[in-house]
């Protein structure tokens, strides 16, 4: 018989949109630990091959999450896999609900090739300030580690790249406060110097619609699983023909609506040669890229759900896990 658990007594209840990571990293603070490897031992018990950097966006052996906290929380697996990973934003490029790409022994995202976290945690300077205000700390947020995200769609600015990489990351635990304590003036620096940025007022806008998009998905990309279904509502509101979604068509109607510098940027691709992707379908598209182009179809990702839902009335949304 196993032996149940106890409830760890210094666990943090997540914030809004705090990243996995950084939660684990909260943890490390709070135990008194003194190696970082202790946390994670506390955390994921009997979990080997454990990859503490897939934490910041992607889940990773959530299966013993019952002795994080005590139940009256609802910390369960399902919680924090749908509101503290980005599951749900690359779930929406797969033909099958979450529970199908998600592990059942572990709890990890089995297309882990599509995962393409920044190389740096980022951060939204004036959410930190508000973070601080209200929880007296900081935190890290699922957003601004996801590549496409390069605006907040809150407070309308660039995200600062931090000095910690995603493989120091992966062995050390870097809480928000105190990467932004290493520079005292950071909090005031930082938003003094990103709000005199300048960008062509077109392109900042884009990118805060991507951004918006982005979250939304975050949010409700579970309702978008099955990309064979996207494709089809994409044929209709593109008026293409069926199977005939290749490379030039999908620059020529991103070129339509996107600034040329976010669509070579979100589609580096299209800077090559023509031959070279001329067979570049939907099924070869990353999160940001199909998130790209249902706005493209019905101008945000949230009236593309709704027109799929009017196309599809009988489909039935799939549990996270």
């Amino acid at each position: 018989m196993i032996e149940k658990r106890k409830i760890l007594p210094c666990f943090p209840i997540p914030y809004p949109d705090e990243c996995l990571y950084s939660i684990v990293a909260r943890y490390h603070v709070r135990s008194g630990n003194p190696h970082f490897k202790l946390s994670i031992m506390d955390l994921f018990p009997n979990s080997k091959y454990f990859t503490v950097a897939s934490t910041i966006t992607m889940p990773s052996h959530l299966t013993c999450t019952d002795h994080w906290a005590d139940s009256k929380y609802g910390l369960t697996t399902e919680y924090i896999v749908k509101n503290h990973t980005a599951v749900q934003l690359y779930a929406i490029r797969t033909n099958h609900s979450p529970s199908v790409v998600m592990n059942p022994k572990n709890c990890q995202f089995r297309q882990l090739a599509v995962i393409h976290p920044h190389r740096h945690l980022r951060y939204c300077p004036i959410c930190a300030q508000e973070q601080i205000k209200v929880y007296g700390e900081a935190y890290w947020q699922r957003l601004p580690q996801l590549r496409g995200a390069e605006y907040c769609p809150f407070h309308e600015i660039p995200y600062i790249t931090s000095a910690v990489s995603v493989a120091e990351a992966g062995r050390k635990a870097f809480t928000a406060s105190y990467v932004l304590s290493l520079n005292n003036s950071a909090s005031s620096n930082d938003s003094a110097d990103i709000l005199q940025h300048k960008v062509d007022p077109s392109v900042k806008k884009s990118y805060i619609e991507i951004s918006k998009d982005m979250t939304w998905l975050l949010a409700n990309g579970y309702k978008l699983n099955g990309i064979d279904c996207t494709f089809k509502v994409v044929e209709k509101e593109l008026s293409l023909q069926s199977k005939g979604l290749y490379g030039r068509t999908i620059e020529k109607y991103a070129l339509d609506v996107y600034p040329k510098k976010i669509v070579y940027e979100s589609f580096p691709c299209f800077q090559r040669d023509a031959g070279s992707y001329n067979g570049y379908t939907l099924y070869d598209m990353k999160p940001v890229q199909l998130s790209m182009l249902m706005s493209i179809a019905c101008g945000n990702v949230s009236s593309f759900a709704q027109k799929r839902n009017e196309m599809y009335p009988d489909i039935k949304y799939s549990s996270i896990i």
